[in-house]
């Protein structure tokens, strides 16, 4: 099954993955990292893997944003 994200999309969900997110996103799931990396470059589809990955940007995203907030209280 081809996903319906665009090869685009994953590939941007990808680049905004933190250092280290491919290989907790394959201990998390049992998968190779090789596959966690096929599916964010569009060559597999896996939904778990995709709401793995968005979990974990949008988690860095409010992680930012308390950091932004807090500093501006400084």
């Amino acid at each position: 099954m081809k996903s319906q994200i665009s090869t685009k999309d994953l590939r941007t969900l990808k680049s905004k993955l933190p250092h280290g997110s491919i290989k907790k996103i394959a201990e998390e799931l049992s998968l190779d990292q090789s596959t966690i990396s096929k599916v964010l470059s569009g060559d597999f589809f896996n939904e778990e893997v995709i709401d793995a990955a968005i979990k974990i940007v949008e988690e860095r995203n409010s992680k930012i944003e308390e950091w932004k907030n807090r500093m501006s209280n400084l």
